[in-house]
C-alpha cells in the first residue's frame, strides 16, 4: 500500500528535494503531494488522508509555524506532523503540540521516513 505524505512549502526547489529524498528512502513506497500555501494544504487534507504532513517553518505570508500550524490542525486527523527548517533554532519547540516534531531537513528526515515505513510493516 502506498504511503501518502503531504509536503507544504512555497519553494519549488525544496519540493523537488523532498520528493527525491522520500523516493530514495522509501524505494517507491511513499508518494509525496506538494502544496505551496496553507489554503492549498487545507484543501488537500479535506480531500484525502495523509499519514505524514511535512511543513516548512516559514511559509509565505506567515512568519513562522506558530501562525500556520493552527490553521491546519483541525484538518490533520492522525497524520504525523514534521516541521522542517534550516533555521531550527528559531522554532519555539515548547509552544508546539507534543505530537509535532521539528527538525533540520538534512538531519533526520530520512530516518522519519524509514520509521513511517517500519510502522506500516508492523500493522
Amino acid at each position: 500500500m502506498l504511503r501518502e505524505i503531504l509536503f507544504i512549502d512555497d519553494d519549488a526547489d525544496d519540493q523537488r528535494i523532498i520528493k527525491m529524498v522520500v523516493a530514495r528512502v522509501s524505494k517507491g513506497a511513499c508518494e509525496v503531494q506538494c502544496r505551496s500555501t496553507v489554503e492549498e494544504a487545507v484543501e488537500a487534507l479535506q480531500a484525502k488522508t495523509f499519514e505524514m504532513v511535512i511543513l516548512d517553518n516559514r511559509l509565505h505570508p506567515f512568519a513562522e509555524v506558530s501562525q500556520t500550524l493552527p490553521r491546519l490542525q483541525e484538518h490533520l486527523g492522525d497524520a504525523s506532523v514534521v516541521i522542517v527548517s534550516d533555521y531550527i533554532q528559531g522554532i519555539d519547540r515548547e509552544a508546539l503540540p507534543t505530537s509535532v516534531v521539528a527538525i533540520s531537513p538534512k538531519d533526520r528526515l530520512p530516518r522519519l521516513i524509514e520509521d513511517l515505513l517500519v510502522s506500516q510493516a508492523e500493522l
